[in-house]
């Protein structure tokens, strides 16, 4: 199958008007607008994440085209928590592109920085992500890694992540726990070096696979 060309789709926070998101972003939003019709599309993927996947977007969107995914957005946002407020509203944000787009599968990159500062619990704050994603064939929630200096208690998050899938039949969870080294990480300890980047986007194809109505999966 070739590869779809990808343009993504980045997020910018909710308070500023459509005018002033990037002109790839505007020229996404035509592009990908899919039919009405309420049957998810099996090969479709939507991505949501904070920093790591908003420098990320271009070599994950391609990696993922390559394999015959169609990326339908890549919603991401610098600095953005699990809970989301008051930066944004995941589960608000989630829902739309959702029901706009519909996924077969749905891949969520948070944790980064913490659940939050309003968040009690980080149990609940994935619970209420994933209500957004309760009609999704398939969610791969991305956990984080060990040796960066944030989030504070990333074993917490991940083990948080882990108790998900027993709550959320629909929620695969993607450790990244020694996934990377020196090549890939910059000298801020947490994000990534443009190998580090194609390293991220392997991993999620990888996790992925081939999409359902791919011909090399049939």
């Amino acid at each position: 199958m070739p590869a779809r060309r990808f343009l993504p789709r980045r997020l910018f926070p909710l308070r500023h008007p459509v005018a002033f998101l990037p002109l790839t972003a505007l020229v996404a939003m035509s592009i990908a607008a899919c039919s009405r019709d309420d049957e998810p599309v099996p090969d479709r993927v939507l991505l949501f994440g904070d920093s790591l996947l908003w420098e990320s977007a271009d070599e994950v969107g391609a990696s993922l085209a390559e394999r015959g995914w169609d990326v339908g957005a890549i919603r991401a946002m610098p600095g953005a928590t699990i809970q989301g407020p008051p930066l944004i509203d995941w589960p608000g944000v989630m829902e739309a592109e959702i029901s706009d787009r519909r996924p077969g599968t749905v891949v969520i990159e948070l944790g980064t920085n913490g659940c939050g500062n309003r968040c009690t619990s980080i149990d609940r704050a994935i619970d209420d992500t994933m209500e957004a994603a309760r009609g999704v064939a398939r969610v791969v929630w991305i956990g984080v890694r060990l040796d960066a200096p944030i989030p504070e208690d990333p074993r917490a998050t991940n083990d948080a992540l882990e108790r998900a899938t027993d709550r959320w039949p629909n929620l695969d969870y993607l450790t990244i726990e020694g996934a990377f080294d020196e090549r890939h990480i910059s000298g801020d300890d947490i994000h990534f070096t443009e190998t580090g980047e194609a390293r991220f986007a392997d991993l999620i194809a990888e996790a992925l696979g081939q999409p359902p109505n791919d011909e090399a999966s049939r």
